[in-house]
């Protein structure tokens, strides 16, 4: 799908982590073409200007990994599941997060995300020089 020079693996709190240039993301929608790439597309981030991150194989544990959290449960207390349903459902799930306190907190999934991308775009290969030459006319 890519060239050597369109993709950049790092390593992120030991969570494999791949970035792809613009370039790379536009080839591989070139190859999916459709429907099938209008259904696969939001597994690539935008991080900053010519680089993307690939996130469909992402799920609680990767996050974690990524932001950097040691001790997390993805069972939650029953009462308090039931207690904030609502809240869990918006929030896009929840888990629970030991690191803090000895009884644990409740880590949403939109903050563990949120942590974990801040880390990623610490770690994002930096953006290509964006400014294109001029040419000067007399």
């Amino acid at each position: 799908m890519a060239y050597k020079d369109d993709v950049k693996n790092v390593t992120i709190n030991g969570q494999d982590v791949t970035y792809y240039t613009t370039d790379a993301v536009k080839k591989h929608a070139a190859l999916l073409k459709g429907d099938y790439w209008e259904q696969t597309k939001h597994h690539y981030v935008k991080i900053n200007p010519g680089w993307y991150v690939y996130i469909a194989n992402f799920r609680g544990h990767e996050w974690s990994k990524v932001a950097g959290i040691k001790t997390i449960d993805f069972a939650v207390p029953q009462s308090w599941f039931d207690a904030n349903i609502a809240e869990i459902r918006k929030r896009g799930g929840a888990a629970w997060w030991y690191d803090r306190e000895s009884h644990g907190e409740p880590l949403f999934f939109d903050q563990l995300r949120a942590m974990a991308m801040k880390q990623i775009n610490a770690h994002a290969p930096k953006a290509a020089s964006t400014q294109k030459s001029v040419k000067r006319t007399r």
